[in-house]
């Protein structure tokens, strides 16, 4: 990774204070490094404090300072070899979706040679505008298969953002459920998208 550099320009008028010296600096980054990490595990540990696969622990601006206009769902996943987990999202009204699996840092795996994060514009809707998600260690032949890079567990923190009127519809949600691999073309909607290894090749090169 490569660090932000940021600089900025007064136009007019003098300093109301004086420059921050580098000893305030370093306490002040010490400071805000520690809330994020406190934060962050907390986060988690409330997520990681409820059953596997399931996803009922929301954050949300009025409960515990998301981002304004933002629903986060977490949860985490733990699969057999033989098993998928399917996560059927509705938006609830949300403009933009994504489902990632993260790191306890909330940093995602693999997005660039492989699908470990999908947000709504690279996914396949259902006919009637909910999304279906599969989560499995095998590429189970779907569109919208979120790749854990063979991990077999791991965090998802999905995250639904800008809604008309800054309100979710009461329908915004994620219901989750464990199938075999073998049984998942029958437990996905009808017109679930699925692809063939060109197709998914195709999919992972846009």
């Amino acid at each position: 990774d490569r660090a932000n550099h940021l600089s900025i320009e007064r136009l007019s008028g003098p300093p109301v204070r004086p420059p921050v010296g580098e000893e305030a600096q370093v306490a002040l980054t010490a400071g805000y490094m520690r809330r994020y990490a406190e934060n962050t595990m907390r986060w988690n540990q409330q997520a990681l404090g409820r059953p596997v696969n399931s996803f009922s622990f929301t954050i949300d601006r009025d409960t515990d300072g998301a981002l304004r206009n933002q629903i986060y769902i977490m949860g985490k996943f733990e699969l057999a070899d033989d098993e998928a987990l399917v996560l059927d999202v509705h938006l609830g009204g949300a403009k933009y979706f994504i489902a990632p699996i993260t790191n306890i840092w909330g940093t995602t795996n693999e997005i660039l040679r492989r699908t470990g994060s999908l947000n709504s514009a690279q996914s396949t809707p259902n006919g009637d505008g909910t999304y279906t998600f599969v989560v499995s260690t095998a590429d189970p032949g779907i569109h919208n298969w979120i790749d854990p890079d063979g991990m077999r567990e791991g965090l998802m923190t999905l995250r639904w953002a800008e809604f008309d009127g800054g309100r979710p519809a009461p329908q915004l949600g994620v219901q989750s459920r464990i199938v075999k691999l073998a049984e998942l073309p029958g437990a996905v909607p009808k017109d679930t998208t699925f692809v063939t290894p060109d197709a998914r090749r195709r999919q992972l090169a846009e």
